[in-house]
């Protein structure tokens, strides 16, 4: 299947799927563990010792912050303070390219602690594996702390196997107490510690980029036609397609497409070209040739070598006509060349079921760490009727699984938001959203709406980050 066709059908298959988060029963990168949906999420502990227990509020986020609180009391079965999960934290961590866990934790009772991570081969006792080296001491000075786990930096403990093969296929991930990288289970203490946002990081090295993006919504008229914004960065120019597309996305079972799209390319106030019918185009033979004609000769394309810089696509319908289409940019230098699309932001009317706003995009060539944006109410002033509080899911082609949500951009984990700011593109209302994440080479779509079924003009965009 084609990079085009693969987001198209992506697009088109995810408008099904609820916002929640599933879980695998394997390590995937960026899965998160908040304890938000009022459960352990599977992690526990061994016999007859005290189990975690999922507290209500009081998370690093404040308020209804849910978290992780385990305890122990020195003694027995219950005298080590530990938790761990065979479940969702087992897997293959090489193949998923996960080299880090970061978690939030924090001294509830007792003294200070020092806390740290490890794989076992077995489950039984007096198995062997690995233990973090290095761990986090945590003072009980009733804050959260933030932490991250290098798993290429660990100790091993009895007899394992090399690190790679423990970490292939780890029988569990534990996180305890330990003075020192002297055990695989913990140290006997008395001791009540919280933990929260526990999240697999993959390997930093970013060298993938995006190769084409492209956003579905219903296109109207006025200010409600869809304005799609792109970046080319770099000193050389830049071959690139982009497509309106209507009529044939009701092969794909999308009801009332746009019957006819037309669409005009802009920079700095100057159009750059401008097509209705891409069989009607001079260069029409050189689209044929990309392979990415539009399938229907009523769609739009404009094929062009473009210099470094901001450019806007403008699609609408021929006679202010009204109807769902898609808006499609594709590098077509893909890795060949030092120029490159680093963005796409698309704006539209974002409505309900199927006609909320669909960004699909495609990284090859490595992983890339993205940030994906959803904009409404900072639209208030500038255009009529913005959307007052949009919410964003992001999901994965390769498991059709939901990896992300977010409403309220500032609602995550402290560390996200700090990271969010860093990137230079944190919204600048608080009810939008944003999901920063480093993803592995594949496809991905990330659903827009508003939240409570609202409607309004909105943005979905995304962002390489550096």
């Amino acid at each position: 299947m084609s990079i085009r066709s693969s987001l198209v059908a992506l697009a088109f298959a995810a408008t099904s799927l609820t916002a929640g988060v599933v879980r695998l029963s394997a390590i995937t990168p960026n899965q998160i563990d908040d304890f938000q949906a009022g459960t352990a999420l599977l992690w526990g502990n061994g016999g007859a010792a005290p189990q975690p227990v999922n507290i209500a509020s009081g998370g690093p986020t404040g308020g209804s912050d849910r978290f992780l609180q385990i305890t122990s009391d020195g003694n027995g079965a219950g005298g080590k303070l530990t938790i761990f999960n065979r479940d969702q934290w087992v897997g293959n961590y090489g193949t998923a390219g996960v080299t880090k866990i970061e978690l939030d934790a924090k001294v509830i009772g007792g003294g200070a602690l020092v806390v740290r991570l490890s794989f076992r081969t077995s489950t039984q006792q007096g198995s062997s594996g690995y233990v973090t080296t290095n761990g986090l001491s945590l003072p009980n000075d009733g804050a959260w702390h933030h932490v991250v786990f290098d798993l290429t930096a660990m100790t091993p403990f009895g007899n394992p196997p090399a690190l790679t093969t423990v970490l292939a296929a780890p029988a569990e991930m534990r996180i305890f107490h330990a003075a020192q990288p002297n055990t695989v289970l913990g140290d006997n203490v008395v001791g009540q510690l919280g933990i929260d946002n526990i999240k697999a990081l993959p390997n930093a090295t970013a060298t993938g980029r995006l190769v084409n993006v492209a956003t579905r919504a219903r296109i109207e008229t006025g200010d409600a036609i869809m304005i799609a914004g792109f970046v080319i960065t770099g000193s050389a120019p830049k071959r690139v397609i982009v497509r309106g597309i209507g009529p044939s996305l009701a092969s794909a079972g999308v009801a009332n497409v746009l019957a006819d799209p037309q669409m005009t390319l802009i920079s700095n106030g100057a159009t750059v070209g401008s097509n209705d019918n891409w069989q009607s185009a001079a260069n029409a033979a050189d689209v044929t040739a990309t392979g990415l004609a539009p399938s229907d000769p009523r769609e739009s394309a404009i094929l062009a070598t473009l210099t470094p810089g901001v450019y806007t696509a403008l699609v609408s319908g021929v006679n202010s006509t009204s109807g769902v289409a898609l808006v499609e940019v594709y590098d077509l230098d893909a890795l060949t060349a030092a120029p490159r699309v680093i963005n796409l932001s698309t704006r539209a009317r974002v409505q309900t079921g199927d006609n909320v706003e669909i960004v699909g995009f495609a990284i090859r060539g490595g992983s890339r760490k993205v940030l994906v944006r959803a904009i409404g109410p900072s639209f208030a002033g500038a255009v009529p009727g913005p959307l007052a509080n949009p919410t964003l899911t992001l999901i994965s082609a390769a498991t059709g699984q939901a990896i992300a949500t977010n409403d309220d951009w500032q609602n995550q984990a402290p560390a996200d938001v700090t990271s969010i700011q860093t990137s230079g593109f944190a919204p600048s209302n608080p009810l939008e959203s944003a999901i920063l994440l480093t993803l592995p080479e594949g496809n991905y779509t990330g659903i827009m709406s508003g939240v409570g079924g609202t409607s309004g003009i909105g943005s979905v965009e995304v962002y390489e980050v550096n």
